[in-house]
């Protein structure tokens, strides 16, 4: 309907903030945390001991370790949906102006998640798109490849089962429409033709 009526249509995209807050955050758990994201971490005191200055750490307020786990857990998260593979990040990297795609394993190995800030390590204005048609029909031509390629064809073994596989091991959905595409255009062994009357699961 929307092509029939010239729309076209537009792919979401979050800031860090916007994807958190959406797609991570449970329950009020958002709500909560933009409250408590400036409490102070623990400061680092001083004191005098038999005539030696001692350094000594504060006792984190209850605000501040509940940001913590807080953070944590959205972090935790955050990398659970990039490996689903149904999410993809872009990024100006340092000494760059424009937006570009970071590798998921740059994004996974981070030390620092800025959600409030939009950062990550040393990427800034990150955007939160999700993987378009074009990027899962190319991973799924690539698994199919790769599962044909190591398992020989051979009666029971086939274009159903290969499905059945990639549904259980892609964590994104496969329609059959997509498949069948992938199936079609990738490049297997002889022994798995296209799918056809005397070989519709093979």
């Amino acid at each position: 309907m929307a092509e029939e009526l010239g729309i076209v249509a537009v792919r979401p995209d979050y800031s860090l903030a916007q994807f958190a807050k959406t797609h991570l955050a449970q329950g009020c758990e958002w709500e909560e945390f933009l409250r408590i994201q400036s409490a102070s971490p623990p400061q680092t005191l001083h004191r005098w001991e038999r005539g030696e200055l001692v350094h000594y750490l504060e006792p984190a307020s209850a605000e501040y370790s509940r940001r913590c786990v807080l953070h944590e857990e959205l972090v935790e998260r955050f990398h659970s949906a990039l490996r689903s593979g149904l999410w993809i990040v872009k990024a100006i990297s340092s000494g760059n102006s424009d937006r570009a795609s970071v590798a998921t394993d740059l994004v996974l190995t981070a030390t620092e998640i800025d959600f409030f800030s939009n950062r990550i390590g040393s990427f800034r204005l990150v955007q939160i798109l999700p993987l378009p048609g074009e990027d899962r029909y190319l991973t799924l031509k690539w698994f199919i490849e790769q599962v044909c390629a190591v398992v020989p064809p051979k009666r029971g073994v086939g274009r159903k089962e290969v499905l059945e596989l990639a549904e259980r091991l892609l964590q994104f959905e496969i329609r059959d429409d997509l498949f069948k595409a992938a199936w079609a255009d990738a490049n297997k062994p002889e022994g798995f033709g296209r799918p056809g009357p005397s070989t519709q699961f093979r």
